[in-house]
């Protein structure tokens, strides 16, 4: 707590352990694991962001070289190796601000059950899908592929021209819950259609018309992958 008083508000919160086992079995050691997380701190800094990388203190036993550019370009917590990191790196995220990211491929939760309230749930669930990036891979050459955290609010929406988008979830991909990694991507868009024009035509003819002729309709618009 007393480090994030000190410093500015963070654009970023890696998780350092998770991003650097995100290595492949066969090529996992205390270098390879350094040099993950060298690759994604530079992927960040290079960006002009304000990065704070959080670990455990056994992690100062990986090589120096990329070490040294880590801490270097980074703000960098060190927490007891029998501690668990997940409190810290939720906590900076959410100190920071809004605008603050974070990386790991941690789902949180059981974060999220610790959270009595469903209404809580569902508020940290959708804060989590709107600020948490994951990661795809890292390449030898240090390139780096991010999964980007959703841009807006997935649940039903509708704007003043009473246009409406509802996301929903095909049968084989349903689950019990909802999951921040396999959010919604379909949607069904529901647009207003103005009436057509009323023939003209005598009292008797519009006696004989249907009571829900002159009624706005409801089209469907739309179905699309987001």
């Amino acid at each position: 707590l007393s480090m994030l008083e000190k410093t500015d508000p963070f654009d970023i919160v890696l998780d350092g352990l998770n991003i650097a086992f995100k290595a492949s079995r066969k090529n996992r050691s205390p270098s390879t694991f350094a040099f993950q997380l060298k690759s994604m701190v530079k992927y960040f800094a290079s960006q002009n962001k304000k990065v704070l990388v959080l670990g455990r203190k056994h992690m100062k036993k990986w090589p120096s070289g990329d070490m040294s550019y880590v801490f270097n370009n980074a703000e960098v917590f060190l927490a007891e190796d029998i501690s668990q990191d997940d409190p810290f790196l939720l906590y900076a995220a959410l100190y920071s601000g809004l605008g603050t990211c974070f990386v790991s491929q941690d789902m949180m939760r059981g974060h999220k059950c610790l959270l009595s309230d469903p209404k809580l749930q569902a508020t940290f669930v959708k804060w989590q899908a709107q600020h948490q990036y994951f990661t795809i891979f890292i390449d030898d050459k240090g390139g780096v592929g991010l999964k980007e955290p959703v841009s807006f609010v997935q649940s039903i929406q509708h704007n003043s021209r009473g246009d409406w988008h509802i996301p929903y979830v095909v049968k084989e991909n349903l689950t019990t819950e909802v999951r921040v990694d396999n959010y919604h991507r379909h949607w069904l868009c529901l647009t207003k259609q103005s009436p057509p024009p009323q023939p003209t035509s005598g009292p008797y003819e519009r006696r004989r018309q249907p009571v829900s002729l002159g009624r706005p309709k409801v089209a469907l618009k739309s179905i699309f992958d987001a």
